[in-house]
């Protein structure tokens, strides 16, 4: 869209382009600069999470993760944004699965390790919680990942799925407190 928008714009730009009297011609005119202006607006009011722009009639950032998963939202940008929500909850250490190559040591994220991609893949076949009735502890679980589109059981974090996350790190990380019964 961005292409025929520019040559849109463009051509309203144009020196040989006159104001008219039409009244037709005027919702035409103002149309183009309204989409721009609510593009630009949404673009700046997500920074700097780029990745999850999603439009709003579209769902919107917070909801994006359920139309497309993998490197379209989630390439494990948002662990600095953990790190950082750790030390702010005063959270120790996470049970963490995500996507991504970044490593979490990296960013100073204390956790055990969950199923995920591509750290973690192979415990899917035996996941170190109860899929069921998981564990107490806070559980941080990359989109893509939750969707189950990366795994060879996609239903492994139905659990988690079936609940709203209890915080968001940017829009790729969920965060999930179970707490003791």
């Amino acid at each position: 869209m961005l292409p025929f928008l520019a040559v849109h714009a463009g051509r309203l730009a144009a020196p040989h382009a006159r104001p008219s009297t039409d009244q037709r011609t005027w919702p035409r005119r103002i149309l183009p600069i309204v989409l721009a202006l609510w593009l630009a607006g949404g673009t700046l009011a997500i920074y700097p999470h780029f990745l999850a722009y999603f439009n709003p009639i579209g769902g919107g950032p917070e909801n994006g993760w359920r139309f497309l998963v993998d490197s379209n939202i989630d390439w494990g940008q948002d662990m600095k944004g953990l790190q950082d929500w750790m030390e702010r909850e005063k959270v120790e250490r996470v049970r963490l699965a995500w996507f991504g190559t970044a490593r979490p040591e990296y960013y100073g994220v204390s956790y055990d390790l969950l199923p995920g991609v591509p750290y973690g893949f192979l415990l899917w076949s035996d996941p170190p919680f109860d899929r069921t009735n998981p564990e107490p502890g806070v559980y941080a679980i990359s989109v893509s990942i939750l969707a189950g589109a990366v795994l060879p059981d996609p239903d492994l974090y139905a659990w988690f799925r079936a609940r709203p996350p209890d915080d968001r790190i940017g829009y790729s990380v969920f965060i999930y407190r179970v707490p003791a019964p």
